[in-house]
């Protein structure tokens, strides 16, 4: 889908989306901070604390993958 200034936005096809993730693709969300108030506020108490700016990133994929991570 196209807006008036010709920005592209692509809506998320939650059945391709899970059929990738089982191929072991991986989903990254940049500044998930920005989206999500809960996150947001962890960010800021942690920003807080450490005195440096925070920025929140979600990574999601094949649950083997993340647990060898663990």
């Amino acid at each position: 889908m196209a807006t008036r200034r010709h920005t592209v936005w692509h809506r998320l096809q939650p059945a391709e989306l899970h059929a990738r993730l089982q191929e072991s693709a991986s989903l990254a969300l940049h500044s998930v901070d920005e989206l999500h108030s809960p996150i947001a506020r962890l960010a800021e108490a942690i920003e807080h604390d450490l005195r440096t700016r925070v920025q929140a990133n979600l990574v999601a994929g094949q649950a083997a993958m993340v647990g060898s991570l663990r």
